[in-house]
């Protein structure tokens, strides 16, 4: 009897284990990819001011590459004296100012690849009458923040 009891149990075994389990499955994949903002800016470096010139093209702020938040932009402010400097005789100065459609130009704010900002620096006549002979310079310095277009 244990015998038969056994064949029982091991063929019982055996029809539970060729049986079809049914799954429920899903068909909702989830997938995530996350783009981090990114910009290339393009900020003029070196310009030459001829001589007795009111006005030099200085060069060109151009958003090279901008994958931005919706909510955010690329600010690029301009921080100068406003003097240029006789590199040997410091005290010998000519005013200038950078210009942008004739407006002085200190900030803006930009949004998308493509956009650019003309810039020009201006020097009056007088101002280079006064000039005294030698090698001038100036410092211009731009800061480029990711920020609110707010």
């Amino acid at each position: 009897m244990k015998k038969k009891q056994l064949i029982v149990t091991v063929l019982l075994a055996l029809a539970f284990s060729v049986i079809p389990v049914s799954a429920k499955a899903s068909n909702t994949i989830s997938v995530m990819y996350q783009v981090d903002p990114s910009y290339e800016v393009v900020i003029p470096s070196y310009t030459d001011i001829p001589y007795m010139a009111e006005m030099a093209t200085y060069g060109t702020i151009q958003i090279k590459e901008a994958v931005l938040e919706e909510d955010k932009c690329i600010l690029v402010e301009m921080n100068s004296s406003g003097v240029l400097v006789n590199e040997e005789y410091p005290q010998s100065t000519i005013p200038y100012q950078v210009l942008h459609e004739n407006k002085p130009f200190t900030s803006q704010k930009y949004t998308k690849k493509g956009e650019e900002t003309k810039l020009d620096i201006s020097i009056k006549k007088e101002d280079w009458k006064k000039a005294m002979g030698g090698t001038y310079k100036a410092e211009i310095t731009f800061t480029i923040s990711y920020v609110d277009k707010k």
